[in-house]
């Protein structure tokens, strides 16, 4: 986990090149260092907890305290999306299982609880 989170912080996630690779413009360049500093700053964190060998509702409280610094509404939905991905991937490379967290903040409180009720396939972590 330790060598993974490094390799995330090394790249740039919100390159303009990145964002135009899938698919979506950058957002205005304030915004875009503000992503660009939540994500290095949960990154920082999340690597040192794991130096310190924390248990996994730590490394989840470190992922939730940076979504929340995160207003959905403040961003388009191409932006929420991609914001989505990035927190999935350090929550892949964590093993914690996020998702309640991020479907909450990408669709609202009723459709995540809607879709945690509803069977879905293929899901990368036990209901």
């Amino acid at each position: 986990m330790l060598t993974e989170l490094k390799k995330f912080q090394k790249e740039d996630h919100f390159a303009i090149a990145k964002w135009r690779s899938v698919g979506h413009s950058p957002p205005p360049r304030d915004v875009n260092e503000y992503l660009r500093y939540i994500v290095n700053t949960c990154t920082a964190n999340l690597i040192q907890a794991a130096e310190q060998e924390s248990n996994p509702a730590k490394l989840k409280k470190i992922l939730n305290n940076s979504l929340k610094s995160l207003r959905a509404a403040e961003y388009t939905t191409a932006q929420q999306e991609y914001i989505y991905e990035v927190f999935l991937r350090l929550s892949y490379i964590t093993g914690v299982n996020f998702r309640h967290q991020l479907n909450t903040w990408l669709h609202g409180t009723f459709m995540s609880f809607f879709m945690a009720i509803m069977p879905v396939q293929n899901r990368p972590f036990p209901a």
